[in-house]
């Protein structure tokens, strides 16, 4: 998946989830500017006190998101609370950029698969 693609953001979602999850167990100390847009990790940088120096880092910001917590730091999150953080990170992205609509357009960009 590219990123910036705008359609279906409920199954992307759930695909970018999955990818996010693998990209943190397998490349977890790349930088995460490689996984997530610039105005994403401002967003994401805004949510933890520390700074995201790697995915696997910017992946439990993104699980903090979606509701988790107390979780130790050597777990990696699963896909369905990462597919609800990266939810709430669309919507805060969205809301951050001016002159946009605080939440995505659910009902027009919904894939097949979630009818």
């Amino acid at each position: 998946m590219r990123r910036g693609e705008a359609g279906h953001w409920r199954c992307n979602g759930r695909w970018r989830a999955l990818w996010l999850r693998y990209e943190a167990e397998v490349n977890g100390s790349a930088e995460p500017s490689e996984v997530f847009d610039p105005d994403e990790l401002a967003v994401l940088q805004a949510t933890v006190s520390q700074p995201l120096e790697r995915v696997a880092q910017a992946a439990r910001a993104v699980a903090k998101l979606g509701g988790r917590v107390g979780a130790s730091k050597r777990d990696l999150p699963g896909t369905r609370v990462l597919a609800q953080g990266l939810e709430v990170l669309a919507e805060r992205v969205a809301g951050s950029r001016p002159g946009r609509a605080t939440r995505p357009a659910r009902a027009a960009n919904r894939c097949s698969c979630t009818r």
